[in-house]
């Protein structure tokens, strides 16, 4: 579990070069987020359970916390792979920028693969007390 896939080329709550780890909290979002770029029959995958113990997590599927931090839901959303190849901010990219700054070690996000799905996104995952088995 390195996150250096993420790294590579950056997510949604990631900037390239920064590892990041996304799961899913259920079966059906893992698959819908797994083949949200496959255009023809899927490539072989694996699913794996993970146990998370994260110190730090902010939840970005709730609305209170969405106000709280200035952004709501249309800025989660945003088309970040199209605004990345423009060369323009990434609004993702700059709110886990000052969530990490906050010492956020990761967050609760909404699926945007998956309708009512959740993902987890951790930027520190192998810093005791954040671990996942």
């Amino acid at each position: 579990m390195s996150g250096a896939g993420s790294a590579k080329n950056g997510g949604r709550f990631n900037r390239p070069g920064q590892h990041a780890l996304y799961l899913s909290e259920e079966v059906e979002t893992a698959l819908a987020e797994y083949q949200q770029n496959m255009l023809r029959t899927p490539k072989p995958g694996m699913l794996a359970a993970y146990t998370v113990d994260i110190d730090e997590m902010i939840d970005l599927t709730d609305s209170n916390t969405l106000s709280s931090l200035g952004i709501d839901n249309k800025a989660l959303e945003c088309p970040w792979k199209i605004l990345r190849s423009r060369g323009e901010a990434v609004p993702t990219w700059d709110l886990v920028d000052r969530l990490i700054a906050d010492g956020v070690a990761g967050a609760r996000v909404p699926s945007f693969a998956a309708a009512g799905g959740v993902n987890v996104v951790l930027w520190d995952w192998q810093t005791p007390p954040n671990v996942v088995n």
